[in-house]
């Protein structure tokens, strides 16, 4: 016999088993540093038409780049190569632009007027320079902040007065 709280029961179950394999698919997607990255350009897109204007590329925004230990590589978002026309200081400031290390366990943030990919290792690591005023701090001309993935952590260190690099930015 047909009882109508069945049907309660079904509706509200079917909208919960829908739900499910969505959440999982998105965090499936966003735990993928591409996806991320993409979501990110899309995300400063949008910013810039809510100014009026349409985002404009000076160079590939997302670098992939195995950072870390793991076998995937890992993505960079690069707001120095994207543009908001008559809005310079949407994305940077004083401080410089946006770079954003995406990982597929996390991120690291960081704000720059440019930054090196080199090799590390087996690996790769993004080299910040930084501000003459902090190197001379540690008695030194050249000084950078080098960023990579060890263990899925994101570990900073500084280099000083480090051959070839300082010779080259000086």
């Amino acid at each position: 016999m047909f009882n109508p709280n069945d049907m309660y029961r079904l509706n509200s179950f079917i909208p919960f088993g829908f739900v499910i394999p969505v959440l999982l698919w998105g965090t499936i997607l966003l735990s993928d540093p591409l996806s991320v990255a993409n979501l990110e350009l899309e995300d400063a897109r949008l910013s810039c038409e809510a100014e009026g204007h349409q985002l404009v590329q000076k160079g590939n925004p997302i670098i992939l780049r195995d950072l870390g230990d793991g076998p995937e590589p890992e993505a960079i978002v690069d707001y120095l190569s994207i543009g908001c026309p008559n809005n310079s200081n949407l994305f940077c400031g004083a401080n410089g632009c946006p770079v954003h290390l995406i990982g597929k366990n996390g991120h690291s943030q960081h704000l720059a007027d440019g930054f090196e990919i080199v090799a590390f290792g087996n690996q790769w690591a993004v080299l910040f320079q930084m501000a003459a005023s902090f190197c001379a701090k540690h008695d030194s001309k050249c000084c950078f902040r080098q960023v990579y993935l060890k263990n899925h952590v994101w570990i900073e260190e500084y280099k000083f007065d480090a051959e070839p690099l300082c010779s080259k930015n000086q």
